[in-house]
This record gives C-alpha cells, sequence and structure tokens, in this order.
C-alpha cells in the first residue's frame, strides 16, 4: 500500500515550453471541479497556499535576478504544509521549472511528501516547434541573438556549455529530464506525455494530460484558459532590437514588466506573420528525435500519446523565423531608418545616399552611433532610432545619413503600428 492509505502526489514538472500554461490555467479554473474528483490543486489566492512557480524557484535556491524579490523563500516547505493538511487523496503540482532539478534535489523535492506516494509527468514537444518558440522566449527574456546565431549555438555540441545552447538544452533536453527523475521514482510511477501535432483536435493535450494524472476532464470549463503564444516575424523582430537599445539595464522584474507584459502583450494582439521551422532544420532535428524516442524508450516510463508525435515537421505556411532581421543589425551601431528626409541633414535626405552595404556618400563618413531618445515612423513601420555624428578635420561634429529601409524590412501593419508606438512609452527606469 502507498503511504498515508493511498494518498498520492503528481508532480508535472514540464518540459518548458509544451503546454504549461494553458494546463495550469486550466487546473486553477477548474480546481472546486476537480477537488470534487479528490485532486488538490495549489492555488496562491487560497490563505496559506503559496505558488507552485515560487515553491519550484525556492526548491532549487533561485531569486529574481538582479532584484531584492525574497518571495520565494521558504515556499517549497510552505507548498508540502499546504499538501498534507489537504484531506484529498490526490495533490497535483505543477511547476515547468521541476525539470530543471538535479537528482538531489528532486530527492529533495519528494521528501516533502512523505505522505503521498509519488507520479511523475513530463510533457514533452517535437523539437522542431519548441526552436522557434525557444528563440522567441530567449528573445523576450531579452536575449540579442537572431535566428541563424540562435540555431548554430543550439546545434554545435561544442558550444553546449554556454548560452544560448546551454539554456536552451538544460530546458529542452528530455532524456537528461528522464535521467534525473528515473533515479528518483519507479519506472511505473514516470509518465511521458506527447503534445499533439499542429492541427490535433482541441481538447487533445488536457485528454492525454488527464489520462496521466487519473480525471476526468469533461466537466471542466476551459473557455477562460489562458495560453502562452508566440510573436509572429515582425514583433519578434522589435523586440530582439528593442533588447539591443536596453543592454542589459533591466533586473529580472522589470524585464518582465516593461517587455513580456507591456510590449510583448501589445505586439500579441498585432496581425502578424507566424514563424515556422524551415525545412534546412530538418536533418539534424530529425537525428536529435532520434535521440529522445530512443531515451523515452528505455526510461520504461509509461507514454501517454504517440512517440511519432516528436518527429519535427516543417511548415509550408509559415514564415522562415527571423526573415525580418536586416544583417547589417547584427553590428552595432545598427541601422535606422526616418520618417522624412528632414531627419538626414546634411546629406540632401537621400534615401538612396546610403548603399546596401551601409557605406556613406562623399562627405557623410561613419562615425560613433549615440542613441536617439523616441521612436520615429517609416513607411513599413516604427524603429528605435538612431543618431550618428562624424568628425570632421577641423574635429566640428556634423550628423551622417540614417539608412532608409523600406525595402529591406518586412512590413509592420497598422494594428502592429499602434501597439508598439505605445509600448515604446514605457520608460525603462521601471521600479522593482
Amino acid at each position: 500500500m502507498a503511504p498515508g492509505g493511498g494518498r498520492r502526489l503528481v508532480l508535472h514538472v514540464g518540459l518548458h515550453k509544451t503546454g504549461t500554461t494553458y494546463l495550469q490555467s486550466v487546473l486553477r479554473a477548474n480546481r472546486a471541479a476537480l477537488a470534487a474528483q479528490g485532486v488538490w490543486v495549489p492555488v496562491p489566492d487560497v490563505a496559506g497556499v503559496p505558488s507552485a512557480t515560487m515553491a519550484a524557484w525556492d526548491l532549487r535556491g533561485r531569486r529574481s535576478e538582479r532584484s531584492r524579490d525574497r518571495r520565494q523563500v521558504g515556499q517549497w516547505d510552505a507548498l508540502c504544509s499546504a499538501a498534507a493538511r489537504s484531506p484529498m487523496p490526490v495533490a497535483l503540482v505543477s511547476a515547468e521549472s521541476l525539470s530543471l532539478l538535479t537528482r538531489r534535489q528532486a530527492s529533495r523535492a519528494l521528501a516533502g511528501f512523505a505522505d503521498r506516494s509519488p507520479t511523475v509527468v513530463v510533457t514533452c514537444r517535437d523539437l522542431g516547434r519548441v526552436l522557434v518558440s525557444g528563440w522567441q522566449e530567449s528573445v523576450k527574456n531579452g536575449a540579442v541573438e537572431d535566428w541563424s546565431t540562435y540555431v548554430a549555438r543550439v546545434r554545435d555540441r561544442e558550444a553546449r556549455g554556454r548560452d544560448p545552447g546551454r539554456g536552451f538544452w538544460l530546458n529542452h533536453d528530455l532524456p537528461a529530464v528522464l535521467d534525473v527523475w528515473g533515479h528518483t521514482v519507479p519506472t511505473d510511477r514516470l509518465v511521458v506525455v506527447t503534445l499533439p501535432p499542429a492541427g490535433a483536435p482541441a481538447g487533445t493535450l488536457l485528454a492525454r494530460f488527464a489520462e496521466a494524472v487519473g480525471f476526468d476532464p469533461s466537466p471542466l470549463d476551459t473557455s477562460s484558459a489562458r495560453a502562452n503564444p508566440g510573436l509572429g516575424v515582425a514583433g519578434t523582430e522589435v523586440v530582439r532590437r528593442l533588447n539591443v537599445r536596453l543592454g542589459r539595464r533591466l533586473n529580472g522584474r522589470q524585464q518582465d514588466h516593461v517587455v513580456r507584459h507591456v510590449v510583448v502583450g501589445g505586439l500579441r494582439a498585432a496581425d502578424d506573420a507566424r514563424e515556422g521551422l524551415p525545412a534546412e532544420e530538418l536533418p539534424w532535428l530529425t537525428g536529435e528525435a532520434r535521440r529522445t524516442v530512443a531515451a523515452v524508450r528505455h526510461s520504461g516510463a509509461r507514454v501517454v500519446g504517440d512517440l511519432d508525435d516528436l518527429r519535427p515537421r516543417p511548415d509550408p505556411r509559415a514564415r522562415r523565423p527571423g526573415s525580418a532581421t536586416d544583417r547589417r543589425s547584427q553590428r552595432p551601431p545598427w541601422p535606422a531608418w526616418s520618417s522624412s528626409p528632414s531627419a538626414t541633414p546634411g546629406c540632401g535626405g537621400d534615401p538612396g545616399a546610403v548603399t546596401r552595404r551601409g557605406s556613406s556618400p562623399k562627405g557623410c563618413g561613419p562615425g560613433p552611433a549615440v542613441p536617439d531618445a523616441g521612436w520615429t515612423s517609416s513607411a513599413v513601420g516604427w524603429s528605435p532610432t538612431w543618431r550618428t555624428t562624424t568628425t570632421s578635420r577641423r574635429g566640428r561634429s556634423a550628423p551622417t545619413c540614417a539608412p532608409a529601409a523600406a525595402d529591406r524590412y518586412a512590413p509592420v501593419t497598422s494594428p502592429m503600428r499602434d501597439r508598439v508606438t505605445a509600448a515604446a512609452q514605457v520608460r525603462t527606469s521601471t521600479r522593482s
């Protein structure tokens, strides 16, 4: 008999970007319906119940980056105490950062639930979709690498010890996660849930997750479920350039508020082209998928879904990630464009005065870039503006041309333009 007279603990440990936001929002919104089935879900707005996310951070010893936020301290022990007080036979804890635990931390996690028999559920997704969403997520978190640089570093095994390759594989290396939890719980209590491929019927993921946990999903209301949708082609590029402009001046909480909530929240409402996996990435991703499937089979974990769902597939209806990126924008100072010829005094405002290779016309030599205040419009959208100065032979400064980029940047639609304009007013001096 299991400890505690049949009382169970179900740890949903992620992985990241595998529908966790959607599942967690469904669980929180339906805690009463789940309680009727004997499933306890920790909801922070209930007195004395901590956030599972904060508790997982505390278990790992993590704190908010460059912030005095100490809300995580003691949260894992508080979560264990709240679960012990619950009379319900099943305690369901979902936090994707639990996939980052070491073996020692995983053992400590289960030790706090000594009165319950543990089951570990791992949700996973094909690496093709994960790669695209992983790049977008890194950009939302402040990264400045373009798509090509990001993929090259993730793919290079020699570069996996440093970011962004390190961050990607820490979050998405299913074989490593199964190795940790396979040494912590018996094989028959390790469950792998595969995400259905794009275009699958709505509710498929929830049905698979419910089967793994052991509850009936039919009474649950999913109308208010919250997802974590990705950005589009232009939106991702806007955020990436904003990160360049900010230069890591925001701490973790400020980045979340200013960029993830305000800017990204506005860009998601825009009509933007969706990004999808390019076909040229299939060969190496398919090899990684074979390694992943072999590891799942070797672990002996129960599989809910189909392992064929982990095979990466190209998306012919989507745009290539990073297709709005101007290659010259990777070398600071990155070019900007202006709303009128008057913005380029000294060069006659000629849009053709700067060549595609970035060379300047006669009399307008290169100089150091200085960030200018505000954002300016162009025929194709909005971008942070920069001004450059050159030093003449007499030691005087004179403004140079800013290249017109109407033929080099992906167009930005009017709804996105309005959103970005509003988001750009947020000051980077946001208090933590």
